[in-house]
C-alpha cells in the first residue's frame, strides 16, 4: 500500500520515500529500468513494458497507452495473438507519442540479446540519457537519491554472478524476488521529503 502511495505521490512532483524500505528493488526508478528490462526480454510482458513507457523514460501519457490497449482487443478480435511490444512496431496505426519508439525498443533489445546486463543497461543510460530523465522528473530534494540508485543498478547488474554471467532474465529475476545480492538503496534524501512508514516503524520512530 505505501508502494501505491509513493507512487501516486511521484506522480504529483511531490517527495516521498519509504525509510523503512531500503532494498534497491523498491526504489521506484529502479523498478521502472526493472520493467523495461523485462519487457525487453519478454516482448509478452505488456506491464512491464507499459510501467517502463509511463516512466519517466518516455512519460508516454495515459490515453496513449490506451489507444495501445484499444489495437490489441481489436487483433485478439482477429485471432491475432499480439504483444504491446508487436504494436509498437506498426508505425502506420499510431498516433503521437507513440510513433517512433517501435524502433528504438528493438535496437534496445538487441542490445540486451547481445550484451551483458551492466553493458546492455549502460549503453540504454547513454543514449537514451537516463539519469537526466529521471532526475528532471523527480522533485529537487529526491534527484540525489534517484541519481545514486540508478548508479547502484548498474553496479547491481556488475556484481551479481561476476557481471559477465549474468543472464538479463536473471538480473531482472534476483531484482524482483529481493535476491540481488542484498543490494541496498543509498540512503539520500534532502529536507522536505514525506517519509511513509507503517504504524510500526512510526511508533519505533516516536520512541
Amino acid at each position: 500500500a505505501l508502494g501505491v502511495l509513493q507512487d501516486e505521490l511521484r506522480a504529483l512532483h511531490i517527495a516521498a520515500l519509504q525509510p523503512e524500505k531500503k532494498d534497491l528493488a523498491d526504489a521506484p526508478e529502479v523498478q521502472d529500468i526493472v520493467a523495461l528490462l523485462d519487457a525487453l526480454v519478454s516482448p509478452a510482458h505488456d506491464l512491464s513494458l507499459a510501467r517502463a513507457l509511463k516512466s519517466p523514460l518516455f512519460g508516454v501519457p495515459d490515453d496513449a497507452l490506451v489507444q495501445l490497449a484499444l489495437l490489441k482487443r481489436e487483433a485478439q478480435a482477429r485471432k491475432e495473438a499480439v504483444s504491446w511490444f508487436d504494436l509498437l512496431q506498426k508505425q502506420e496505426r499510431l498516433t503521437q507519442p507513440l510513433r517512433g519508439l517501435g524502433p528504438v525498443l528493438l535496437e534496445w533489445q538487441g542490445w540486451v540479446a547481445a550484451l551483458p546486463p551492466h553493458d546492455a543497461l549502460a549503453a540504454i543510460f547513454h543514449a537514451a540519457e537516463v539519469p537526466a530523465r529521471f532526475a528532471a522528473a523527480a522533485p529537487a530534494a529526491l534527484r540525489p537519491s534517484v541519481l545514486a540508485n540508478l548508479g547502484a543498478l548498474l553496479g547491481a547488474a556488475l556484481q551479481l554472478d561476476g557481471g559477465r554471467f549474468l543472464t538479463p532474465y536473471a538480473l531482472v529475476r534476483a531484482l524482483r524476488s529481493g535476491g540481488a545480492g542484498g543490494a541496498r538503496a543509498p540512503a539520500l534524501a534532502g529536507e522536505g521529503v514525506v517519509r511513509l512508514l507503517t504504524v510500526h516503524g512510526a511508533k519505533g520512530l516516536e520512541a
